[in-house]
């Protein structure tokens, strides 16, 4: 069986053309896949941005929270100079308020009387 030169020539391999779909088919691929690769890269950077952005502001609630809850509390105040059991800050702070209101209003006295007229 003898086979012509244009039957031999096209069972050695690809034609130039079937290269060039297949490199373009191919770079699309590459393309696509990288598209999706950064697209969820940036995602996921902004995800962790959003989730320290929420972290921060949960640890500030926290904190008001605990401030608030703190509010109008005396410590251990039993109205002796110093409490065995008490080490913390708000211990004795009544005679303090009272020493410091009246302060504030002595100078406020003095203020008033040596204050003079605008003319």
């Amino acid at each position: 069986m003898t086979q012509s030169p244009f039957q031999l020539r096209r069972e050695l391999g690809f034609s130039l053309v079937e290269l060039l779909v297949a490199v373009a088919l191919g770079l699309l691929l590459t393309i696509a896949m990288a598209y999706a690769y950064l697209n969820s890269k940036i995602a996921f950077s902004r995800q962790q941005q959003l989730s320290s952005i929420q972290q921060g502001v949960r640890i500030a609630f926290e904190y008001l929270s605990s401030d608030i809850r703190m509010v109008g509390h005396l410590g251990c105040f039993t109205g002796s100079p110093t409490t065995p059991n008490c080490s913390g800050a708000f211990c004795n702070l009544l005679p303090r308020l009272a020493l410091l209101r009246t302060l504030a209003s002595e100078s406020r006295v003095t203020n008033t009387r040596t204050a003079k007229p605008a003319s």
